[in-house]
């Protein structure tokens, strides 16, 4: 027993909630996922249904074309996805993972989602509205509620308006598994976040063709590695930036938990920096953080956050 240095009681146990002193290191569990020769190693477990179209491979990356309203799609346009699969092993659940996606699409329509899911549970999902093109990085982390035998990769796209061809791309898939570790905030592992592009270190949402009927949803989501509970006391800390440097859009921005909006801040018209720090008392139960903005306008915006963390049982 040790004492304590109050008096009147004694500490004989106690237990520290406390992460590793360095990350530990990353293991790789996909194979091929540069593509660089062939698609080996991937299957197509969902062909576009439109022209009944599967991934191939074309100069190092996986495609698959996706007929729009002038090219062989419906004469209103077309809502369609694709999916490509591969068997993973060495991976458990309660175990740490980070993916990262190399997605580019150009003439979205009215939108496109990518999304990465194991056979037992989904991994993220990002939104790209109208009507922009998008090439970068999709990355996302968390720790896997159960077992996963493989991993999907689904592109979704829908097109009413527009009538474009739409050829989305992947490369550079990868996901890494990571020795458990026990920490305080749930968001893990702290070698990467859930984000679009990084900015001078924040997770960046950047809106470049935004239009004045249509918002333009985009979400930030990642797993938690302990499921926030109803009637929870949690705090949350983040710092958001809104950037309209010429005026023009009107922005959203939220955080919190699926079961849960913790934070929101709404009709913001001119560039603008939030340091968010609040105690919350959850009234659902939550397994996943989310992050979303939304702008309409007709200029140039993005949305960044940083240090985003929520701790449990905090007061």
């Amino acid at each position: 027993m040790s004492p304590s240095s109050n008096p009147g009681y004694t500490v004989d146990s106690a237990i520290r909630m406390t992460g590793p002193s360095a990350n530990p290191a990353p293991v790789q569990i996909l194979a091929n996922g540069n593509f660089n020769t062939d698609l080996s190693s991937w299957r197509t477990t969902q062909t576009d249904s439109q022209a009944g179209n599967s991934f191939v491979w074309s100069n190092g990356v996986a495609a698959i074309s996706m007929p729009g309203a002038n090219g062989g799609g419906g004469p209103f346009g077309f809502d369609d996805q694709a999916q490509l699969t591969q068997t993973i092993s060495n991976a458990v659940a309660g175990q740490a993972w980070f993916t990262s996606i190399l997605f580019s699409v150009a003439n979205v329509g009215d939108g496109c989602s990518l999304s990465a899911s194991t056979d037992s549970e989904q991994l993220f999902s990002a939104d790209y509205g109208f009507p922009s093109a998008h090439t970068g990085p999709v990355n996302a982390s968390g720790i896997f509620k159960n077992t996963p035998s493989a991993y999907n990769v689904l592109i979704y796209c829908y097109n009413y308006d527009q009538g474009y061809d739409v050829t989305p791309t992947l490369d550079n898939i990868g996901l890494s598994v990571f020795n458990p570790s026990t920490g305080t905030n749930p968001i893990r592992p702290t070698s990467g976040r859930a984000d679009f592009s990084i900015n001078n270190g924040r997770a960046q949402v950047q809106f470049t063709r935004i239009d004045s009927r249509y918002t333009t949803p985009a979400y930030i989501e990642q797993l938690l590695g302990h499921a926030a509970e109803a009637s929870q006391h949690v705090t949350l800390t983040g710092d958001v930036y809104i950037n309209i440097p010429n005026g023009g859009a009107n922005c959203i921005a939220t955080m919190g938990t699926n079961g849960d909006q913790m934070w929101i801040v709404q009709n913001v018209v001119s560039s603008q920096t939030y340091h968010v720090d609040l105690n919350y008392t959850t009234t659902q139960a939550g397994q996943y953080m989310a992050l979303f903005t939304t702008c309409t306008g007709t200029q140039v915006c993005s949305t960044q956050f940083d240090n985003v963390m929520l701790t449990l049982n905090s007061f």
